[in-house]
């Protein structure tokens, strides 16, 4: 009587093999895990940009536009361009060469009875005051002072910039020091200028988190006075 044998060998995977798979399955996973990351991160980037740059540029075409129609002539009894001094008294427009102001004060010319002319009777009607200025005293009551914002007749009405980078920020930070050039210490938003014209300069800062660099942009631009001339 023959006994038949055989030898059966099961498929599957042994122990280092199953061990090689996992270190090279974590080393993908891992490296997929690095690229999502630094998309996201990348993304948040991208619109935070677009948002300061969007924000800015509105806040910015705002002042410009208002500004440009401030009042400077010179007979007129309404009072002209003016800024708020460290002391806190009015001065008027401009201030001394050289230096930065945080804000401006101004009249712009507006059409009461709706006829599409801005004067009654041969007489210009002028608003009440308009002032743009960097909310260091936090004067809208939401927390934040690194902003500008817009008065009628000293009350708020709303913010026009956001992420205003502080003085000590610009003063101290290496990537934001070549953008502060010779702006005052009033920080990252400031008026200058003559008796033709308005420049504005603003740099805004966000922190957008660990491991993620500050968005840093500044913007300048200049407003020429219209109303400079009786009418």
């Amino acid at each position: 009587m023959y006994l038949n044998t055989r030898t059966y060998r099961r498929s599957g995977f042994t122990m280092i093999e199953l061990m090689v798979a996992i270190a090279v399955l974590s080393v993908l996973m891992i490296g997929m895990y690095s690229i999502g990351m630094s998309m996201l991160r990348g993304q948040r980037l991208l619109d935070a940009k677009v948002k300061m740059r969007d924000e800015a540029r509105g806040g910015m075409v705002h002042m410009m536009r208002n500004l440009r129609m401030a009042n400077m002539d010179p007979l007129s009894t309404v009072a002209k361009v003016q800024y708020t001094d460290s002391a806190g008294v009015l001065q008027d427009w401009p201030p001394a060469s050289g230096s930065y102001v945080d804000n401006i004060v101004f009249f712009i010319p507006q059409d009461l009875n709706g006829d599409g002319i801005p004067a009654t009777n041969g007489v210009v009607d002028w608003t009440t005051s308009i002032t743009f200025q960097l909310d260091a005293d936090d004067i809208n009551g939401d927390g934040k002072t690194q902003q500008v914002v817009q008065l009628l007749d000293g009350v708020f009405t709303k913010v026009l910039i956001s992420d205003i980078a502080p003085f000590t920020t610009i003063a101290t930070n290496p990537e934001i020091a070549p953008l502060y050039q010779s702006l005052a210490s009033t920080g990252g938003f400031s008026f200058t200028g003559d008796a033709d014209r308005v420049n504005i300069s603003v740099i805004q800062r966000l922190t957008l988190g660990p491991g993620m660099s500050d968005v840093v942009t500044r913007y300048d631009d200049t407003v020429l006075f219209r109303n400079k001339k009786a009418g």
